[in-house]
């Protein structure tokens, strides 16, 4: 996947779903791997507290909600890397979705 950025974002991607993170104790408790999960956000608002019972996020780390935002992105998918007859691949490798034998 390409993506092209003109401002700045917030983005992660990682190889679990929140769903899979919060209900995971421990690392073992995790499902395999199967998908990349990519999130893009215009801005996110993190902890930024004294502590976690309840202080109060500090005035700089808050996200003014009577402003208005916008987030443009444009989201291309990348040719295939290794086609689905991976004989020729490297060890390892994975054939991206989509792409033809």
């Amino acid at each position: 996947m390409l993506a092209e950025q003109t401002a700045e974002i917030e983005r992660i991607v990682i190889p679990h779903s929140a769903y899979e993170l919060e209900n995971a104790l421990h690392l073992d408790e995790l499902p395999r791997v199967r998908y990349t999960w990519v999130r893009i956000a215009a801005k996110q608002m993190g902890v930024g507290g004294d502590d976690s019972w309840g202080a109060p996020v500090h005035e700089e780390y808050c996200i003014p909600a009577d402003q208005p935002m916008t987030l443009q992105i444009i989201v291309e998918p990348l040719q295939c890397v290794f086609p689905k007859n991976r004989h020729n691949a490297p060890t390892g490798a994975r054939s991206l979705g989509g792409c033809a034998a």
